[in-house]
């Protein structure tokens, strides 16, 4: 099992680059600024099951999720509401400094 447990840091490593990327390279650039800038605040603390429910979220494409995210659509089956009300609230959250 000590493999296992070795292993493990390595596959959140890959995970959080992998997500980082897709973050970054939204067709949309209010999608990739609102995904950024949560990315910045939570991108490390997120444990594997929240960055499973990140991948999900950001399977969207980013009109859905502009929809989602002004509360004109519900959020897909599948997606996590918790995880999605951190990236509202971290948004609503941000420091306003003329952007």
């Amino acid at each position: 099992m000590a493999g296992k447990a070795e292993e493990y840091p390595t596959i959140v490593h890959l995970k959080r680059k992998k997500l980082r990327y897709h973050i970054a390279k939204r067709a949309n650039l209010e999608v990739e600024t609102i995904l950024s800038n949560f990315w910045e605040e939570w991108g490390t603390r997120l444990e594997i099951e929240e960055l499973e429910d990140l991948e999900r979220i950001l399977e969207m494409d980013d009109l859905e999720f502009l929809d989602v995210f002004w509360g004109r659509k519900e959020l897909p089956e599948g997606c996590s509401q918790s995880l999605f009300v951190k990236i509202v609230q971290c948004w609503k959250e941000r420091p306003k400094d003329g952007r």
